[in-house]
């Protein structure tokens, strides 16, 4: 093999190489102005409608069902309740509220089946619990708290009862108008 001798580098740079292509000329040779791009108005339109009507039927539709969903589940409940299956309710009851947590009456309804069902520790723990968080939420339920105190002291815990009796005893003082 013999050595190549390196190619001198040109001064000027090459020359843009025309796209002389069979597509740029006419049949008569002339060249073609560039291509023109045209929007389609009545598809962007209809797109447009497409989306607006799925953006804003879905959530009204989830919303809807959402509401049937927790109504049924309500109306379970309180048949089951009726039927005496006070298991069944309260679970029912639990699923309702994870989809309507304002509703107090069902609130108070599912602490109520709480302290019926509670039989075992772990149970009255949550039943604890549930009634805790219901009172903590809600003001101007000073009968539930005092049947909460009675609980508190019937499964020994004293000093969360005397805790109780001071905010009884402080809402008492506050209503009192000398």
């Amino acid at each position: 093999m013999k050595p190549q001798k390196p190619r001198p580098l040109p001064l000027s740079p090459p020359e843009p190489q025309s796209r002389n292509t069979v597509a740029d000329r006419d049949s008569a040779g002339e060249k073609l102005p560039p291509p023109r791009y045209y929007l389609n108005v009545r598809l962007l339109v209809t797109a447009c409608v497409i989306l607006l009507v799925i953006g804003t039927a879905i959530p009204l539709v989830h919303f809807y069902q959402q509401q049937q969903t927790s109504r049924s589940l309500r109306v379970r409940a309180e048949t089951n309740l009726a039927d005496g299956n006070p298991g069944v309710a309260a679970r029912q009851l639990a699923s309702y509220l994870a989809m309507a947590p304002d509703d107090l009456e069902a609130r108070i309804q599912l602490d109520e089946l709480n302290w019926t069902l509670a039989e075992k520790p772990g149970q009255i723990q949550r039943a604890i619990k549930f009634t805790e968080q219901l009172l903590r939420e809600n003001d101007g339920l000073e009968a539930r708290r005092w049947r909460h105190v009675d609980d508190l002291i019937r499964y020994g815990r004293p000093t969360d009862a005397i805790s109780h009796i001071e905010i009884l005893r402080n809402s008492a003082a506050s209503d009192f108008d000398p």
